[in-house]
């Protein structure tokens, strides 16, 4: 359990201009160390499937393997181990049990172990709310993240921590306010290198939901960022692991008038844009500069009740719909808060939209700042009061308007202890 404790033009179907960017080398302490792994989690049987998100589909093959990509760093004092899977999202009862068998396997504190969502809606449904996953999947998936996780730990060595921030523009829009207001644009990487050289691995944290690939694609697949990984796989070397931002707001670039509306996407399209996204980091760490800056890892995890003030919601839960327990109108989910010293880490349990983030946000020091989204749990969007609109598909998809208040005030809470 949860507990206290760059500008750049180029000619093709997108166009991106990267800005604004500002790179620092970490040495945190001598004993600096990370390791990372990836583990396949894809079902045993890939036709029939139960894809999660859009509308009830069934799979009717595989395009790519559904994997889990896991990095351990240890500063020599504390462990954080980072998990991301290939799903559209994990309940936090469900993550609880995950995080229980990893901390028995590897004594890493079940609060020091952060398990993420990419988001994808072409892959497996662990929620239930689209037909469930197939028998025994759970069980796979518990068995996949505990044991990449144990084999990031077992394959540690002394590091150095790089992290880099910029802009890219064109790549992502703001869905809910397409001709008003820009999505999130800002990109945050870490990569961590071995004595050698070597990249042991690198964390990119960008807002894009991955569905170039909309719900007429039957194949199971990690979409654009299938793409992504390969590429920075192939050309820096090392694991990848791709974390979704703030994509509460961002799709991809639109394919018809209405900019929610995915058919048609291609893997092509997806293969452009993780390829684009792939480049962008490729110049911000080419272009690191060196400081030096010891620090040790801090963390801090809490659990939150929040109500659920969306009736349909309540009553899905209250009948077993929705899979989640319900204790006076409220659930339980958890948030942490990372310090690294020249970055930090926050998670939100769910698809926080932008101006969530835009609030929040001066509360970490900076100067590179991560959010990820859809860790410890996947309980809808999280909205700003100030844009709250019922007409809109996120509101419908939320636990209600008290949400996005609840978390700044946590996070508030935190933010004063771990940074004053």
């Amino acid at each position: 359990m949860i507990r206290t404790l760059i500008k750049k033009s180029a000619s093709s179907v997108l166009v991106f201009l990267l800005a604004a960017f500002i790179t620092w080398h970490i040495a945190f302490a001598a004993q600096l160390r990370a390791g990372a792994a990836w583990t396949n989690i894809t079902p045993e049987k890939v036709n029939g499937v139960n894809l999660a998100g859009y509308t009830t589909r069934k799979s009717d093959g595989l395009h790519d393997p559904i994997t889990v990509r896991c990095a351990v760093i240890d500063d020599g004092e504390t462990k954080l181990a980072i998990a991301a899977a290939d799903l559209l999202g994990i309940f936090y009862e469900d993550i609880q049990k995950i995080s229980d068998v990893i901390s028995q396997k590897t004594a890493i504190p079940t609060a020091n172990i952060l398990i993420h969502a990419i988001h994808t809606h072409s892959g497996p449904d662990v929620l239930g709310l689209w037909g469930g996953p197939p028998k025994g999947y759970k069980q796979k998936l518990t068995d996949g993240i505990s044991a990449c996780i144990a084999d990031a730990l077992s394959m540690m060595r002394p590091a150095k921590a790089y992290f880099a921030s910029g802009t890219v523009d064109d790549l992502n829009i703001n869905r809910r306010h397409y001709k008003e207001k820009s999505a999130d644009k800002t990109i945050a990487v870490m990569r961590f290198e071995a004595d050698n050289g070597d990249t042991i691995f690198t964390l990119v944290n960008f807002a894009l939901h991955p569905v170039v690939l909309g719900a007429d694609n039957l194949k199971i697949t990690a979409d654009y960022v299938f793409y992504f990984r390969q590429k920075i796989e192939k050309d820096i070397g090392g694991i990848s692991l791709f974390v979704s931002r703030d994509l509460g707001d961002a799709n991809p670039p639109p394919i018809h008038d209405d900019v929610y509306d995915r058919s048609g996407g291609t893997f092509e399209m997806a293969e452009k844009i993780g390829n684009s996204l792939a480049d962008v980091v490729k110049t911000l760490l080419s272009d690191a500069t060196l400081s030096s800056q010891p620090d040790r890892i801090k963390i801090a995890a809490k659990e939150v009740q929040i109500p659920v003030e969306n009736p349909r919601f309540l009553s899905f839960m209250k009948t077993g719909l929705i899979k989640r327990k319900v204790k006076n109108d409220s659930v339980t989910t958890a948030v942490a808060v990372v310090d690294l010293g020249a970055a930090q880490i926050l998670t939100f349990p769910g698809e926080a939209v932008s101006t969530v983030r835009e609030e929040i946000e001066p509360l970490l020091p900076g100067p590179h700042k991560f959010f990820f989204g859809l860790t410890y749990d996947a309980v809808g969007y999280i909205i700003h009061p100030v844009e709250w609109n019922d007409s809109k598909y996120e509101e419908s998809m939320s636990l209600g308007r008290s949400f996005a208040g609840i978390l700044k005030d946590v996070f508030a809470g935190i933010a004063e202890d771990m940074f004053k």
